[in-house]
């Protein structure tokens, strides 16, 4: 007994002596993993709210589109349009404060203003000056490092070789004499790695509009050609980008204007009852159990356009 009490005391002043198992030493020990622990914690926890966040300002936006009943902007966020999630224009298409963004034949500058909301160098070119002035006036409203703006048909473009990394080029191509020499002005722009969106007309829904639309619609200064599927896709890789990605979409906007040119309009169309039925149709549809699905079926049938992302080697 006598022994083993002694061994107890040995332990006892062996645990004490020893710097490794002292309370002052455990203390230190233990606000340091605490301060390493508060600090991980405090980045996950960083991190998952700010993804959060962006999830839930994309599902505000998206509850505000349908409130506003306007079913059109909501399906383009359903084809991958204006992510505020991801930071991609459309799907495969990042923006971010480090981007140099063109965009030729930029209209009213809603894609451009989506790039400037994330701190880009924006550069506008169009060729209505007007217009491109008040464009220039709201996107100077945006946190973006810069913004350019030039009055241009594209022909040639007035920026230096390899001067961008973000090329937008949306609904233009039809309207140009020469698809080949424009589009290489576009490539001689990019530098190197640039990532390039480009979207026309699809062929299908541009068929249907010969038969209904009114004949100037397929005149200069409006749509001269129609693009193929195929040839559209030879011209951007004979260009020398590769392709990424290609999509279909905007069935919605192919049957609105299958029904706007069954009216004889003065006024706002969105006034007009059988565009306003279609309208609240498609809110509906997309509401409905398995109406997204459909909605990506029929965007497949008869889409308003084809986009196409690549990048320059």
């Amino acid at each position: 007994m006598k022994d083993t009490e002694k061994l107890n005391d040995d332990a006892e002043a062996n645990h004490s002596n020893n710097p490794v198992l002292t309370v002052e030493f455990q203390n230190t020990i233990k606000e340091v993993v605490e301060e390493v622990v508060e600090d991980t914690v405090k980045d996950v926890v960083k991190r998952t709210v700010e993804d959060a966040m962006a999830v839930f300002l994309d599902q505000i936006n998206v509850e505000k589109v349908q409130k506003k009943k306007t079913p059109g902007l909501l399906d383009s966020q359903l084809c991958g349009w204006f992510s505020n999630a991801t930071d991609e224009l459309l799907t495969g298409f990042k923006i971010g404060p480090e981007d140099t963004v063109v965009d030729v034949g930029c209209g009213n500058g809603a894609h451009l203003k989506f790039c400037g909301k994330r701190g880009a160098a924006l550069i506008c070119i169009d060729q209505d000056e007007t217009g491109l002035k008040k464009v220039v006036a709201e996107l100077r409203k945006t946190e973006a490092r810069s913004v350019e703006h030039y009055v241009s048909d594209g022909n040639p473009l007035p920026l230096a070789d390899g001067s961008v990394n973000r090329v937008i080029c949306n609904e233009v191509l039809e309207h140009v004499d020469d698809p080949v020499a424009f589009i290489n002005e576009l490539v001689r722009i990019g530098c190197s790695g640039a990532k390039y969106m480009m979207g026309v007309p699809d062929h299908i829904s541009e068929d249907v509009f010969k038969e209904l639309a009114w004949p100037g619609y397929f005149e200069k200064p409006n749509h001269v050609r129609i693009f193929q599927r195929e040839e559209f896709d030879k011209l951007v890789t004979d260009a020398g980008l590769i392709i990424e990605h290609k999509q279909y979409y905007g069935f919605y906007w192919s049957m609105w204007w299958f029904l706007f040119w069954a009216l004889d309009v003065d006024s706002d169309p969105d006034d007009e009852p059988l565009l306003k039925s279609w309208a609240n149709t498609w809110d509906i549809l997309l509401k409905s159990y398995q109406g997204k699905k459909v909605k990506h079926a029929l965007d497949k049938l008869a889409p308003k356009s084809q986009i196409i992302v690549a990048y320059k080697p």
